[in-house]
């Protein structure tokens, strides 16, 4: 759990909080978008390249 708290704190905050609403308050990316500002599309894909990131940075492989 410390290593990939470690690696998102790692992220832009930009892509941190897009993993934070996603997985931690469970939004989806209309919602996500709503809060943030910006549309579903760019929500979803700060979403996968964070997850792309924290993947490569933990070694896992999708």
């Amino acid at each position: 759990a410390r290593e990939v708290s470690l690696a998102v704190a790692k992220l832009t905050p930009e892509h941190r909080e897009v993993i934070y609403l996603r997985h931690f308050c469970d939004l989806t990316f209309s919602e996500i978008g709503k809060t943030l500002g910006i549309s579903l599309f760019t929500a979803a894909s700060r979403h996968r390249l964070a997850l792309n990131r924290l993947r490569r940075w933990m070694g896992v492989e999708a």
